[in-house]
């Protein structure tokens, strides 16, 4: 059912994908793609991670941790319409409609990943994970949408990433320190209305997990 509902967003994007290039006769926006190849992965993960034994499995469970903020940062692509004011009206469904398409993946393995803990700890203990799991997930964002990292900077470059985070830190989370010109030059185009982390952490960690108790709760009734 999950994968059902995935498929049917994503061929509505399609289809939006390829008429949006017939009346802008232009390619823009249609790289988008990529984030939404990158949402899907944990789900994959999960169910591997659910499915494989041995230690095999704890990688998959490293990998579906590692790709996880994918499944939340395409919401944060509504900051392109700004871009294409001509299409704004269109894009919003456009962009929607690949935001619905994560919303199913990042569900699904997150209550792939909850059920396990259900079964394995204590109910309680299993929120917990929940909870700290859509946190630092946020975080990722954070740091993907304004320093401009991506997923496998973590294995590409994980000291830049560090010293940059830490240089986050030491100025409060208020203003970031971008070290690689191209990545400075395209977080300009997000600095406006920039939240600090601990606003935009509290902000969308809050979204999502009542996004994710009320599914949680319609399932299982």
């Amino acid at each position: 059912m999950h994968i059902a509902s995935y498929l049917i967003f994503c061929f509505f994007w399609g289809a939006l994908a390829l008429i949006r290039m017939y009346l802008t006769e232009s390619t823009h926006l249609g790289w988008l793609v990529w984030n939404l190849i990158l949402a899907f992965l944990p789900y994959l993960f999960a169910l591997a991670f659910m499915t494989w034994k041995g230690i095999v499995r704890y990688f998959a469970f490293f990998f579906w941790f590692f790709f996880l903020p994918n499944s939340f940062y395409i919401l944060t692509d509504f900051v392109h319409l700004y871009r294409f004011p001509e299409m704004i009206y269109y894009d919003i469904v456009y962009i929607s409609s690949m935001a619905f398409a994560w919303m199913v993946s990042w569900y699904a393995s997150l209550e792939l990943m909850h059920k396990y803990w259900n079964i394995h700890y204590h109910k309680v203990l299993s929120w917990f994970f929940v909870i700290g799991t859509i946190v630092i997930s946020i975080i990722g964002v954070y740091i993907g949408r304004f320093l401009r990292f991506n997923s496998w900077d973590i294995i590409d470059n994980p000291s830049q990433i560090l010293h940059e985070v830490w240089l986050l830190i030491l100025s409060n989370w208020q203003i970031w320190d971008i070290q690689d010109i191209y990545r400075a030059s395209v977080s300009k185009m997000f600095e406006v209305g920039a939240m600090w982390l601990w606003q935009f952490t509290l902000l969308y960690s809050t979204f999502f997990l009542m996004v994710y108790a009320y599914l949680y709760h319609v399932k299982k009734h």
